[in-house]
């Protein structure tokens, strides 16, 4: 069996979306996403 696919970064929505980053402080043990919005966000991330 496959394991499900896990991506690092993805962009959702269109221009007024967000980055959906992973948090890889927290592997192996939980997959978790940080969603930002702005730039500050992303340098927080």
């Amino acid at each position: 069996m496959a394991s499900p696919r896990v991506l690092s970064l993805e962009w959702v929505g269109e221009e007024d979306g967000l980055l959906r980053l992973l948090d890889q402080t927290l592997l192996p043990c939980e997959v978790r996403y940080l969603d930002c919005r702005d730039a500050a966000a992303v340098r927080e991330a």
